[in-house]
């Protein structure tokens, strides 16, 4: 069979980086990113400088010392060939943007944005602006970034964690901490929103895990107290239909929507197949007759890769309707971003209580 042309510019691809670098591990590390070979050299050569300077000062590590950190990161990321590129095109100059970063991810609109960099950026309105923001920051910073911790960590052999592990998703939502991403990553769109709500945590650098522990447990009244109206309303209806007992009145009563976890990911070994799917993903439910643990065990699958189980205590009344062929239809998808928790703390973290949520609706015959 004749390799068709994207096989042939992968083949390419991996030659070119097999040439220019001997080490097997970093290879497979810059095909894993996607960068193009000249970015993933800039990127490799950069995640040594801070290994370096981390070697060097131990206490960059600290919460103290994050600020310098995230300079550091900013100013070699944006050496990268994807984010040179990506200034190039928008007409940017190079210099402004590790302030405007650092401003965007501290929570600054993009009209204050516009207002204090436009003589730096030499943007020529507000749309450019925020048109290279959206590009060159929320896209290929993020992007980049990842790839730095990637190797990084590669080069260390520690993963990073709490701030440094969140710093992709800081520049992709524009929030300045671990919580208002998990925040921003669950709906809430509004930065200042997510970022009110985050500070109300208990948690210095909670877990994807813990931050939605810490939410299923709040009444509506400190919800309403920690966030706009809108946010409110979203979070409260999001943390009732996430009870047991309101999924088991929605399985009984034949109709409706309701949020429950996806148990068992490290178990069913397809953590990595997992991360690769969007929000939304359509996912088919499967009686497990086979599972001795729980006789009504229920399996979740794509297109028959098995991802893991449902909840226990939610399984029993839905194993009932999907046993019985005149019982409502149900119609289940991803409502957590796999793609995003794994980009933040890796897919070790999909293990995490509740770390996978699902959205599951019935529907009448």
């Amino acid at each position: 069979m004749v390799p068709g042309p994207l096989a042939r510019f992968s083949a390419r691809r991996v030659a070119a980086i097999a040439q220019r670098l001997p080490d097997r591990r970093a290879r497979a590390a810059i095909v894993r990113t996607g960068l193009s070979v000249q970015g993933g050299m800039d990127a490799l050569a950069a995640a040594e400088q801070i290994y370096a300077a981390i070697n060097d000062r131990p206490e960059l590590l600290t919460s103290d010392n994050w600020p310098h950190l995230k300079r550091l990161i900013l100013r070699l990321a944006v050496n990268v060939q994807e984010v040179q590129r990506s200034i190039r095109q928008k007409e940017v100059a190079d210099h402004a943007l590790v302030p405007v970063a650092s401003d965007w991810i501290a929570g600054m609109s993009a009209t204050d944005l516009h207002q204090t960099h436009q003589g730096e950026l030499l943007t020529r309105d507000i749309t450019a602006t925020i048109s290279a923001i959206d590009k060159i920051i929320v896209q290929d910073l993020a992007w980049v970034v990842s790839a730095l911790l990637q190797f990084l960590e590669l080069r260390r052999g520690i993963p990073a964690e709490g701030h440094l592990s969140a710093l992709p998703a800081m520049f992709k939502y524009g929030v300045g901490s671990p919580a208002a991403c998990y925040a921003s990553s669950i709906g809430i769109q509004d930065r200042a929103a997510a970022t009110a709500l985050a500070a109300n945590c208990p948690y210095p650098e909670p877990t994807f895990g813990q931050f939605l522990d810490w939410l299923s447990q709040l009444i509506a009244e400190e919800i309403t107290r920690f966030t706009d109206p809108d946010t409110a309303r979203l979070l409260i209806r999001s943390t009732e239909r996430r009870s047991p007992r309101a999924a088991q009145a929605t399985i009984l009563g034949g109709t409706g929507t309701f949020t429950c976890p996806l148990r068992g990911v490290r178990h069913a070994g397809n953590a990595t197949y997992l991360a690769q799917l969007p929000t939304g993903t359509p996912l088919e439910l499967v009686r497990d007759h086979s599972n001795k643990a729980d006789p009504n065990a229920v399996q979740v699958q794509h297109q028959g890769m098995f991802l893991g189980w449902i909840a226990r205590e939610i399984a029993r009344p839905l194993a009932l309707v999907l046993a019985d062929d005149s019982a409502p239809h149900t119609y289940t998808q991803l409502s957590t971003a796999p793609r995003s928790l794994a980009l933040q703390n890796g897919t070790d973290h999909f293990s995490v209580h509740n770390a996978i949520t699902l959205t599951i609706m019935l529907t009448p015959q």
